[in-house]
């Protein structure tokens, strides 16, 4: 067998011509490609040789495919394939399409594993990018192929950073686009007809980005309400390459699901944390011995709070002491502590969980209670508060004599004079559990 003379490396240029040689035909549609330089050559190498061989495939005389670097933005090259029943023979296609191969070519020499982003890409702002600037041309449908990290993790945006076991809301889904990186609304484009696969790369799998078998179902989730709310369907979501370019050659639009996107105006980045066979409904533990703790001194504290109304979304504020910046749904790391939620039933019910590091004075400790929104199918809205002290845990039910959400009007109010401003919330000191149980 004669060898292709293209700028890649002898084993990619006798995989593509072993492959290209015996290919069989499949669905022909155009593509768009994104990579992730964040990684070894040897693992970009393999996923450019998967994608060079489904392009051979699927792009037909006339037809051409967009490479990307799927984390800086930028466009590597074009394979187009030109008109003519000569350029349908799969050699063809290779030597017409020389350039782009030396330019992926030094894509894979220069790649760098990133030990902080293995594998990273920015899907947001790749899925913007596309719908944005390079639109489908007379209503073909396309495959875009986007293989890496589920983990976005902008160093810009820290606090909206995945990494770590978070993961948006929906409401960072559904946001204009200059509010969220997330955003979809008010955006230029679409991906109307496109159908995106996406390859979990072996560095982000090695990195063990998944922390619990919640938090993968909710990363996938989160990144299929995307593509629809971008126009397109998530055809593919996985680690198993041979399937991905199998289903993208057979033209797979993806099937239908029932995890809509839930109407909110919140923004926030809900933890996950890995399982320990906790049971979220547990009885919390009785103390023995309430003198023991120095509620002036305490230590290895945590809040959380909790409420049977499947229906209503309400947030958790805790402010360690009067100097303290609150620890609430939209700032949910401080140096006191960090707030992350143990989900029941979506992405609003669930407990609200506050853990605080350091020494505090639960007597000025501040806690609230806010139902935020959803509707009640009666009043009130029971809610649990139960405040642990080491090995101790105390617990309050508080009333919020209402039945929908305020959207966390007089937060700032609330906090200013430590009393609820309304029906819609509930304000107790740490101090107030010292006489409970």
């Amino acid at each position: 067998m004669t060898h292709l003379k293209t700028p890649l490396n002898t084993a990619i240029a006798a995989l593509i011509a072993t492959t290209v040689l015996s290919a069989t035909p499949c669905f022909s549609q155009e593509a768009i490609i994104g990579l992730s330089p964040h990684q070894t050559a040897d693992d970009l190498r393999a996923q450019a040789e998967r994608v060079i061989a489904y392009l051979v495939e699927a792009i037909d005389p006339g037809e051409s495919a967009l490479i990307f670097d799927a984390d800086r933005m930028k466009l590597i090259g074009t394979f187009e394939v030109p008109d003519g029943s000569a350029y349908e023979n799969p050699r063809a296609k290779v030597q017409a399409n020389r350039a782009v191969l030396g330019a992926l070519k030094r894509l894979i020499d220069a790649a760098k594993p990133d030990a902080d982003r293995p594998a990273a890409i920015d899907m947001p702002g790749f899925l913007r990018t596309v719908r944005a600037h390079y639109p489908a041309t007379d209503g073909k449908e396309r495959a875009i192929i986007v293989l890496g990290s589920p983990v976005y993790d902008d160093p810009l945006a820290p606090s909206l950073s995945m990494a770590g076991g978070r993961v948006g809301n929906d409401g960072l889904i559904s946001a204009f686009g200059h509010v969220s990186p997330y955003g979809t609304s008010d955006l230029p484009g679409t991906l109307d007809g496109d159908a995106v696969y996406f390859g979990i790369v072996p560095a982000a799998t090695m990195d063990n980005w998944q922390v619990s078998l919640e938090h993968g179902y909710h990363v996938e989730r989160f990144w299929t309400l995307s593509v629809e709310a971008h126009g397109g369907v998530m055809a593919y979501y996985g680690d198993d390459m041979a399937s991905l370019f199998r289903l993208a050659s057979d033209g797979a639009r993806g099937q239908p699901h029932s995890q809509p996107l839930a109407p909110t105006d919140k923004l926030e980045m809900v933890r996950f944390f890995p399982d320990q066979g906790l049971d979220g409904d547990d009885e919390p533990q009785i103390p023995d011995n309430a003198e023991e703790i120095d509620w002036q001194k305490a230590s290895n504290v945590r809040v959380r709070a909790s409420w049977a109304c499947e229906t209503c979304d309400l947030d958790l504020y805790v402010r360690p002491d009067p100097r303290a910046d609150v620890l609430y749904y939209a700032r949910s790391r401080t140096v006191e502590g960090e707030l992350y939620k143990d989900l029941r039933r979506g992405m609003t019910n669930g407990f609200e969980t506050v853990v605080l590091n350091g020494t505090f004075d639960l007597e000025a400790m501040l806690i609230a209670v806010n139902l935020y929104g959803g509707k009640a199918p009666v009043a009130p809205v029971t809610a649990t508060i139960e405040l642990s002290v080491g090995s101790q845990t105390f617990t309050k039910s508080v009333d919020l004599n209402v039945r929908s959400g305020n959207r966390g009007n007089g937060a700032d109010m609330m906090l200013e004079t430590g009393t609820a401003p309304s029906a819609h919330w509930i304000v107790v000191s740490g101090a107030g559990f010292a006489d409970v149980n």
